[in-house]
């Protein structure tokens, strides 16, 4: 019988209390972030302008579906049988759109049109009116048939043959002819027409992935009856991502849960070959997982996509907490509880510490994923030796009394073979990292992104389409966000000063900000007018018109202006116009937003061919600008880099010094030390050496490998160096620790193992680094210093 059998009742029915009302209530409040922005440093340059570009301009709401047949007419006649199915579905659909918007919306343009001349320059304005004055106005319209007969732009020809007065001129200042394919109409077909798109807005904000996963499942069905089977159709944008990326971290979760758990009991039967402590130690993790998802909800709300491995590192972790005490207890049957108490606590806490103070590093990190990952760790590796310790310790006990084996006297010589393997593997990693190098560091975003992602390939495949120089220029989006509406356009025009200048030296290839559309209420007195004037005098104009052979038809855009400018003239100009964008459909509606006290604008810049992002001088003008952001994955990718220097010295560094300090806390003489600082310099050869074997890289996730393989090797290195203290000082060697070491090692290492099978790149190459960093130490701590203690007495 064990003694105060009756506490450790009362404890055991409070843990279970703890366990059931906090993980109850910690894992009702949590949830999944899916959004890879929110893996990036908060304060990184480009990530605050790319989250409002999403928002503002990619519409979070809003689903790309791209349509290729073999014909343009197949094509065409695939889109327009999907929008009218979704028609007739107003519950799947907000709205659907597939054109651009001067063929779909002629009115919405108009009104962009005649706001673009209110809200433009005087001096602009004066030379409208010069244009069509009645001794130029023949001049105009010969000038314009002439521009009509020599253009091969079939965008310019469609605008400019409905314009005869050349009124589209104003809201088109500055852009050529890929400009605005770009902002508003190219986006609806690639130039043979064998690809369309189709812009789906959701019915009702997407409150989550299963959400947007279970809209894109009734979209795909209905696909599959409009459609024929021969075209295909792909999704993108922010509902297809969610969905999938979604989606993917519930598989990922469930199969390295399970994985793990199977891993972790079928070793432990292998080392004890007793179901009732098996279930033991399984109840035990699932409990710590769940007391730790508990306090996730209630510290932050949500786990991101890099945060959830911080399962697979605990499960891998706590396990060896119980099986080193229950292998003591089964070493000293005659001992009670309080006594095996007094032999493991110090090198169990002393292991929980350390390694809880390794990860709790990792919460200095800028990576929101990386530090939550990080704290959850620690947290759960103080909870998982707590409840090892004072749950399933005693209750092993119980159970596994009659399974019971004495120390042995060790009189054994050190066998010469782990030398042999030490020097021969040495040797291997040594020769492959001056072959092959030090494995290389990445830059890149992919490391973000699942392996096999439908959505973004489909937008890879959607970005070539559309975009005339495909990948051979770099697209930057510029944002521009301010709170009152005379900081936007003063932004707007220092922005676009510093663009033209750029456009000049040729620093850049094109641009385009929406300065025609930013209010400007001194612009809007002074030129309204005028404006209401030429309204006036249309009749002079519409007869030169017909004169120079232009049909009605040409003149409906100027009809349906010279009426607004009329309209507004009217109401007078008390009060600022604000364009009313929020009609149009494409990417001419989403040039200007606001929102509360958010006033936003969205432009874009395009680099010269081979000129990446970071190479740009014209970035760091635009950034001295107040309000302006340069945004994009081609900008963060180039900020990557210096994440990682900073990540090195805000994490590794901090790790290394807390493993210092305790160096001295735990080990009590040099020789302990040395054993210890010689097993960690061998695990990270090791390491390396595998690393470049594999052809793998350095990237801002598996750079976690290196503060977790430090505190797992001081962890296995305290067990084994105090197991063979105790053996140098009693003369009693315990085979049992070892043992315990190999299980503890192999189910941690094999867990980080099922890791590797994640979709996610970042927690793939976490998974693949961290299993052989931990099989590394595994062999060096329980095999390699053990020989060398020995060999070396």
């Amino acid at each position: 019988m064990l003694p105060n059998a009756r506490m450790f009742r009362l404890f055991h029915i409070a843990l279970l209390g703890v366990i059931i009302a906090l993980g109850t209530l910690g894992v009702s409040r949590l949830s999944y972030n899916v959004e890879i922005l929110d893996l990036l440093p908060r304060g990184m340059a480009g990530v605050e302008g790319t989250k409002w570009f999403q928002k503002v301009y990619d519409r979070p709401d809003q689903l790309i579906v791209t349509v290729r047949a073999a014909t343009d007419a197949e094509a065409d006649e695939a889109v327009n049988a999907f929008a009218e199915a979704l028609a007739k579905q107003p519950d799947l659909a907000k709205r659907v759109h597939f054109q651009p918007s001067w063929e779909a919306h002629p009115q919405d343009m108009l009104k962009m049109v005649a706001f673009a001349w209110l809200n433009a320059p005087p001096d602009k304005v004066q030379a409208l009116e010069q244009s069509l004055a009645p001794d130029l106005i023949a001049q105009t319209l010969k000038a314009r048939v002439a521009r009509l007969g020599s253009s091969l732009d079939p965008l310019t020809v469609a605008i400019e043959s409905n314009d005869v007065l050349g009124l589209t001129s104003a809201m088109r200042s500055g852009m050529d002819a890929e400009a605005m394919q770009s902002m508003g109409g190219g986006g609806y077909a690639n130039e043979d027409g064998t690809l369309r798109v189709l812009y789906i807005d959701a019915p009702k904000p997407m409150s989550g992935y299963r959400d947007a996963a279970a809209w894109l499942a009734q979209l795909k069905t209905v696909r599959n009856k409009a459609i024929k089977p021969d075209v295909v159709v792909r999704y993108t944008g922010n509902p297809a991502f969610q969905a999938e990326i979604g989606t993917g971290m519930e598989n990922d979760m469930s199969q390295s849960i399970s994985g793990i758990t199977f891993i972790v009991g079928f070793l432990f039967w292998l080392l004890h070959r007793r179901i009732k402590p098996l279930f033991l130690i399984l109840a035990s993790m699932l409990s710590t997982g769940l007391i730790t998802l508990g306090l996730a909800g209630l510290m932050f709300g949500s786990l991101n996509v890099m945060s959830m491995g911080f399962a697979a590192i605990l499960m891998g972790m706590i396990e060896d907490f119980g099986v080193l005490g229950l292998n003591e207890a089964m070493n000293r049957p005659g001992e009670s509880f309080r006594q095996i108490h007094h032999r493991v606590f110090p090198s169990i806490w002393w292991s929980a510490i350390t390694s809880a103070a390794v990860f709790g590093a990792l919460g200095l990190s800028t990576l929101p994923g990386i530090a939550q990952m990080g704290v959850l760790t620690g947290l759960g590796i103080l909870v998982g030796a707590g409840v090892m310790l004072y749950g399933f310790l005693p209750l092993a006990m119980k159970f596994c009394a009659s399974d019971t084996h004495a120390p042995v006297i060790d009189t054994a010589r050190p066998s010469r073979w782990p030398g042999v393997i030490i020097a021969v593997l040495a040797l291997i990693c040594t020769a492959t990292l001056v072959t092959r190098g030090l494995p290389p560091v990445a830059n890149g975003s992919s490391v973000l992104r699942p392996k096999h992602c439908e959505s973004f390939e489909a937008l890879m495949d959607f970005d070539k389409a559309m975009k005339p120089d495909g990948d051979r220029v770099v697209w930057l989006p510029i944002v521009v966000r301010q709170s009152k509406e005379s900081a936007l356009t003063n932004s707007l025009q220092q922005a676009s000063d510093v663009l033209s200048r750029a456009r000049s030296s040729q620093a850049i290839l094109n641009h385009y900000l929406p300065t025609a559309f930013a209010p400007n209420p001194a612009h809007q007195q002074a030129s309204l007018p005028r404006l209401l004037a030429l309204a006036r005098d249309r009749a002079r104009m519409f007869k030169a018109a017909e004169d120079a052979g232009f049909n009605e038809r040409g003149l409906g855009l100027a009809k349906g202006v010279f009426d607004l400018w009329e309209q507004w003239g009217a109401a007078g100009t008390s009060t600022t116009r604000w364009p009313d964008l929020v009609k149009l459909d494409d990417s001419l509606g989403r040039q200007l937003h606001r929102s509360g006290s958010d006033f936003i604008a969205c432009g874009f810049m395009r680099l010269p061919k081979g000129l990446a992002a970071f190479q740009s001088s014209v970035i760091e003008e635009l950034q001295a600008i107040d309000g302006v952001h340069v945004s994009g994955w081609d900008y963060l990718t180039s900020q990557l880099k210096s994440v990682m220097a900073r990540e090195v010295q805000r994490v590794l560094l901090p790790a290394l010094t807390v493993l210092l300090v305790l160096f001295f806390f735990v080990f009590k003489t040099w020789r302990e030390r040395c054993f210890a600082i010689g097993s960690l310099a061998f695990s990270g050869l090791i390491l390396l050496g595998g690393m470049s074997l594999l052809g793998m890289e350095w990237n801002f996730v598996n750079i976690a490998t290196i503060p977790l393989c430090l505190g797992l090797g001081l962890d296995f290195n305290i067990h084994i160096l105090y197991s063979l203290r105790h053996t140098e000082q009693t003369g009693e060697n315990d085979p049992g620790v070892g043992r315990a070491l190999a299980y503890c090692g192999l189910s941690t290492g094999l867990a980080f193992g099922a890791l590797a099978m994640s979709d996610n790149v970042g927690l793939s190459t976490f998974g693949v680094c961290a299993m052989i960093g931990v099989l590394a130490t595994l062999f060096v701590a329980a095999f390699a210093v053990p020989w060398a203690w020995r060999t070396l007495r």
